[in-house]
């Protein structure tokens, strides 16, 4: 199995784009950051390896089989897809709704934390959301959702609480200059 830094230069390798709305921050610091949330929060080098693994399944042009022969082993997989939407399902609403139902099913602690890390780094940079539209969904409806379902799972940890920070204080800048 690959190591935790050939894995990390593997992202960096394979996520060459900027973030969303900016010219100078390469998308693969998302990676890192999420990564750090999860280390920070205890979660051992399997899910930190099958987060950053996600995004280059997510978002760029790396398979699935590719990890496999990349010799990742099956639970970092399993990890990686359950945290995954499929891009191959044309409306993005339905690909979201069916990684939803994969998380729910399989009811795996350490995918739920995959997902809130990254949507925790997410709410943590929606402000360089360039579309208002975009940036008011994800904080009224996306958010909300992953509220619910993280309550059931890591309501009391400081994990939860970091994202309920970051999520708040977004909001709450959002309703300030909606008035």
């Amino acid at each position: 199995m690959p190591t935790f830094e050939q894995t990390e230069n593997l992202v960096k390798e394979r996520i060459t784009w900027f973030r969303k709305g900016t010219n100078d921050i390469p998308n693969y610091i998302h990676s890192l950051n999420v990564r750090d949330l999860l280390r920070a929060h205890w979660f051992d080098e399997t899910v930190q390896m099958a987060w950053l693994l996600h995004d280059i399944i997510e978002d760029w042009d790396t398979t699935f089989d590719e990890l496999r022969e990349l010799w990742y082993s099956d639970q970092i997989v399993r990890l990686v897809d359950l945290a995954t939407h499929n891009k191959e399902t044309e409306d993005n609403f339905q690909r979201r709704k069916d990684m939803m139902k994969r998380l729910e099913e399989a009811n795996d602690k350490n995918a739920w934390a995959i997902k809130l890390a990254d949507i925790c780094d997410n709410v943590n940079s929606c402000h360089t959301m360039p579309n208002i539209e975009r940036k008011k969904r994800f904080l009224y409806k996306k958010c909300p959702y992953f509220v619910e379902q993280w309550n059931k799972r890591f309501w009391w940890t400081e994990f939860f609480q970091e994202f309920m920070n970051r999520y708040l204080k977004q909001l709450f800048k959002l309703l300030e200059w909606e008035e």
